[in-house]
């Protein structure tokens, strides 16, 4: 019942319904909480996106183990993701896009084994990414993309056209017992290469995808997550992570998309990344990385200079900035300096020039307290220094009246 204009809340009925497997409501105008008090617990395929749904994930769905796609995206959803959410088991889908989510991450999101499209991006989550994100494994899985429904009916004369109207095919058995076969392809709407994609069907059976961008998140990217080899795309844009660019991302042989522009991110982009060999989108614009960009070649070098703006510190092709000019000899050094030499240098060179100045300053003060004939000599110095200074302004006064004049 998707793409259509009902409004007010979910009937409860639709969630204890019997046998009840795929319930697809998205893009209406419903309103309200998600429903409480139902049990169904033969329900394996929720779609309520696009609507006006609000408040926070029911405890209910705690007996949804079922589960395989739970997509709750583009609504007015809130509260964290509960602590309960490892007990759906069998989710592969679960989206929560375009909410208003907050809080950390719980732990809990790593135990769900199965889970291969991720999708948290705009919302308010924040904290550290857990490494323990690592432990998914991104398989294949056949049940997230289609679902196929078998149900022995007494037939009463009108089934066949039922059935015939809904694409359905009906195998009989003998002349009393129809067994109808109703397919339903799974599709999910995924940022991907800079675009929104909408995947259905075989194809999404393959799809492993982590999109986290447009939150809240700091601190570094785990090093663990270099363990996703299976992913396809990994989109952490617009956060706050700090710290470097992991060299373990070189291990995600599989990825065709890697997004990690608009953070404060820093360091070196690792030169290993020129091995992944699909990537067909790389974004690192708008952080603070500095050194020279990857080698163009392999794929790097279908990436052009949007790939890489906004690091001021960055150089080599495709940017305009040539390391031969813009890296200073503390930026040639090892890595194991970090370019802080130079700070260093100047805090030793104005301490130092502090020293010399006050050891200059007390060694005249010395010298005139010892020793009469100099201190006199100074006076005399400063007396005749002041005379002159009296004339010499007196004199051009005066012409500088007369010219006026």
């Amino acid at each position: 019942m998707s793409s259509n204009r009902f409004e007010g809340t979910i009937p409860i009925e639709y969630f204890n319904s019997s046998g009840l497997e795929f319930l697809d409501l998205s893009e209406n105008n419903l309103s309200g909480s998600l429903p409480l008090g139902f049990h169904a617990l033969d329900l394996r395929y929720v779609h309520l996106y696009g609507n006006r749904l609000s408040g926070p994930l029911p405890y209910d769905f705690y007996n949804l183990s079922s589960l395989v796609t739970l997509d709750l995206g583009d609504n007015n959803l809130t509260g964290p993701i509960p602590n309960w959410i490892d007990s759906l088991s069998e989710l592969s889908i679960f989206v929560l896009k375009s909410n208003q989510f907050n809080g950390k991450l719980p732990h809990q999101l790593c135990l769900l084994r199965k889970l291969s499209i991720l999708d948290l991006s705009e919302n308010n989550f924040s904290g550290p990414l857990p490494s323990c994100l690592s432990n998914l494994n991104f398989t294949e899985s056949y049940e997230k993309t289609l679902v196929d429904t078998s149900t022995g009916i007494q037939d009463d004369g009108s089934w066949e056209e039922i059935f015939a109207s809904i694409g359905g095919r009906e195998f009989p058995l003998d002349d009393k017992i129809l067994w109808p076969e109703i397919s339903v392809k799974i599709s999910v709407e995924l940022t991907a290469k800079k675009n929104f994609y909408t995947y259905e069907g075989d194809i999404l059976r393959s799809m492993s995808v982590m999109d986290l961008s447009c939150n809240r998140f700091t601190g570094e990217i785990p090093t663990e997550w270099g363990n996703l080899s299976g992913i396809y795309a990994l989109n952490l844009s617009q956060n706050n992570l700090t710290g470097l660019i992991p060299s373990s991302f070189s291990n995600l042989k599989q990825i065709e998309s890697l997004d990690l522009s608009h953070n404060n991110l820093n360091g070196r982009i690792p030169a290993q990344l020129v091995e992944l060999t699909f990537l067909a989108v790389f974004n690192v614009s708008y952080n603070n990385l500095s050194g020279r960009t990857p080698e163009m070649k392999y794929q790097f070098a279908t990436f052009d200079e949007s790939s890489y703006k906004g690091n001021p510190l960055l150089c080599g092709p495709p940017l305009q900035n040539s390391c031969d000019k813009t890296e200073s000899p503390s930026a040639r050094v090892p890595n194991d300096f970090n370019g802080d030499g130079g700070f260093i240098d100047m805090y030793s060179f104005y301490a130092s020039f502090g020293v010399c100045y006050i050891i200059a300053v007390l060694t005249i003060a010395a010298v005139l307290c010892i020793n009469p004939h100099w201190r006199r000599r100074w006076f005399y110095f400063i007396e005749e220094s002041i005379d002159t200074c009296f004339c010499f302004l007196a004199i051009n006064f005066r012409k500088l009246s007369r010219f006026r004049r």
